[in-house]
């Protein structure tokens, strides 16, 4: 029960740190658009976040599409460079 509470509060600390900070902001960083993003905590307490980078003039479901992460190790405080994840030029992945 311990293990349970912790990491329910955890989560709360992170939500309230993620919400107070922009992680993917449309028209930055060479994108259009980000969509879908996903949040993950490793067990070293690194957050993760991931989401898909829209290059073209449009954010819908087909197009030049990347797998872009960002790392936190703050718990949302502050976010590393975007690197991109996966792209597969000649097909939309997602």
């Amino acid at each position: 029960l311990a293990i349970a509470c912790c990491q329910v509060f955890m989560v709360q600390c992170i939500l309230e740190a993620v919400n107070q900070s922009v992680v993917y902001k449309n028209g930055e960083l060479g994108y259009f658009c980000f969509r879908i993003p996903v949040l993950h905590l490793t067990s070293k307490n690194t957050l993760l976040a991931f989401a898909e980078g829209r290059n073209t003039s449009g954010c819908g479901d087909h197009g030049d599409v990347h797998i872009v992460l960002k790392r936190s190790m703050d718990y949302g405080k502050t976010w590393s460079p975007l690197s991109v994840v996966y792209t597969e030029p000649s097909h939309t992945i997602g």
